[in-house]
């Protein structure tokens, strides 16, 4: 898919991160469904990027669901890494898709069907047992659904308990999650290594697979963003930075713009979009359509 300056004046605005229900991600939406959304938006440009798959990727390159969207579809995954011990997101773009789907069935996250989320919830079961926290709480391997209930009965049946650790981890289960669960310095934290894998590694991989490495979503990290930044950019270890996104205020968009200016950076930005009805709804950060051409024209769907 070319793109013309007509077609980018017609559709102003793209979205470099979204999620659908393909494969292992963890969004509401089929690849088909976030098509048609992403035509009504008028995007310039869509970016689909499963957790550690690119089954959605391969859905939308089917003929009765790529003529859904009239502009292009660049190739997209969303890979879970340790930097220095903390586990982060990495987003690849641009790659040859069957040479990545090949080094993604070997992760040992993609091991078997629902591997992460098995682990993470028994993990967590079992620290808080550990702690005194018995609650029957089951949502199956929904990894996010299952600790958004969890935090909710933890609030409910042990009132002050998770805001005796930290007030913060009872504003919601992301937070829980990132400053306590994923946090190595947390009580809460839980040992990724083995299931993620190094940033270095993979930062190396998906170059290998032709592809740009993106550091994801910063200050979804909250309290750890300045040190995740300074490892990660301050070692090289991407080729780019999400600067547009949910969790970054307008003055944080600005701060991360100007490391990739000075550091001749790929900038992009999204939704981070799983599911209708909060605020990262598709196309929801306005990213300038022109920043597609930051990337290789060819490796557009």
């Amino acid at each position: 898919m070319k793109f013309s300056t007509f077609s980018l004046k017609e559709r102003p605005y793209g979205d470099f991160h979204t999620h659908s229900n393909a494969g292992s991600d963890d969004g509401k939406l089929s690849p088909r469904e976030l098509l048609v959304l992403s035509e009504e938006q008028k995007l310039a440009f869509l970016s689909i990027t499963g957790h550690n798959t690119v089954d959605g990727i391969r859905e939308i390159q089917k003929p009765e669901n790529r003529i859904l969207f009239g502009a292009g579809i660049l190739p997209g995954t969303e890979i879970g890494v340790l930097a220095d011990s903390v586990p982060i997101e990495v987003l690849a773009y641009a790659f040859d898709i069957s040479k990545m789907e090949r080094e993604l069935a070997m992760l040992p996250i993609n091991a078997e069907p629902d591997a992460y989320g098995r682990y993470v919830t028994d993990k967590v079961n079992e620290l808080m047992e550990h702690k005194g926290v018995r609650i029957d709480h089951d949502c199956g391997c929904d990894c996010r659904r299952w600790l958004d209930g969890l935090h909710a009965k933890i609030i409910e049946m042990y009132p002050g308990y998770l805001a005796g650790f930290n007030p913060r981890f009872e504003e919601n289960y992301k937070i829980w999650l990132r400053e306590g669960i994923l946090n190595p310095h947390s009580p809460f934290a839980i040992d990724l290594t083995g299931v993620y894998p190094d940033i270095t590694q993979m930062s190396d991989m998906i170059q290998d697979c032709g592809g740009v490495a993106v550091l994801a979503h910063p200050y979804e990290y909250y309290d750890r963003a300045p040190a995740v930044l300074d490892y990660v950019l301050g070692g090289k270890l991407v080729n780019g930075v999400e600067c547009f996104h949910p969790t970054a205020t307008l003055g944080q968009q600005h701060e991360l713009m100007s490391y990739c200016e000075n550091d001749r950076l790929v900038v992009t930005g999204g939704s981070d979009f799983h599911t209708l009805g909060n605020d990262r709804y598709i196309n929801s950060q306005k990213v300038p359509a022109g920043f597609i051409k930051q990337f290789n024209y060819d490796r557009l769907i």
